[in-house]
C-alpha cells in the first residue's frame, strides 16, 4: 500500500483533497440548512411579536378612549348633580326664610346669590360680599338674642332660687 501511494501520490493527494472537500461541503450544507431554519423561526417570531405589539397598542388606545369617555360621563353627571343640589339648597333656604318670617322670629337674610364668575355691575359689591355681610348681620342679631335670653335665664334662676 505504501508502494502504491508512493507511485500514485498525485492520485492519492487528489483523493484526499476530494474527500476533504466533500466533508466540508456537506458540513456547509448542514450548517446552511440549520441557519435557514433558525432564520425562519426568528422571522416568524418577529412577525408574531410585531402583530402582538400592534394589537397591544390598539388595545391601549381603546382603553384610553374608554377611560376618557367614562371620565367625561362622570364629570357631566357630577356637574348635573351639583346643579341639582344647589337648586335644592336654594329652595330649602327660601322655605326657611318664609317659615322664619311667618313666626316673626329672627329672620334669615334674604340674599340672592348669583353663580360664581357672573359679572357684577362695575363699582357694586359682588353677591358673595353681600352674602358675607348678611351672614355677619345675622350672626350679630343672633348674638344679641342669645344675650337677652341668657339675661332672662339668669333672672329666672334668681327668682326661683335655682342655682346653676
Amino acid at each position: 500500500m505504501i508502494a502504491w501511494l508512493l507511485l500514485n501520490w498525485k492520485l492519492a493527494a487528489v483523493g484526499a483533497v476530494f474527500a476533504t472537500l466533500s466533508i466540508v461541503a456537506s458540513t456547509y450544507r448542514i450548517q446552511r440548512d440549520s441557519a435557514r431554519a433558525s432564520l425562519a423561526v426568528v422571522r416568524g417570531t418577529i412577525i408574531r411579536m410585531d402583530a402582538a405589539g400592534r394589537e397591544q397598542a390598539a388595545a391601549a388606545v381603546r382603553t384610553n378612549l374608554e377611560a376618557a369617555a367614562i371620565t367625561q360621563r362622570a364629570t357631566d353627571a357630577l356637574v348635573s348633580q351639583l346643579a341639582d343640589a344647589r337648586h335644592t339648597g336654594d329652595l330649602v333656604a327660601q322655605r326657611l326664610r318664609v317659615l322664619a318670617a311667618a313666626r316673626n322670629g329672627c329672620t334669615l337674610p334674604d340674599v340672592t346669590v348669583t353663580p360664581s364668575g357672573a359679572a357684577d355691575a362695575p363699582g357694586a359689591a359682588s353677591s358673595e360680599d353681600a352674602a358675607i355681610d348678611a351672614d355677619i348681620g345675622y350672626t350679630r342679631a343672633c348674638e344679641a338674642d342669645s344675650t337677652r335670653l341668657e339675661g332672662w335665664q339668669q333672672w329666672w334662676r334668681e327668682q326661683s332660687g335655682v342655682r346653676p
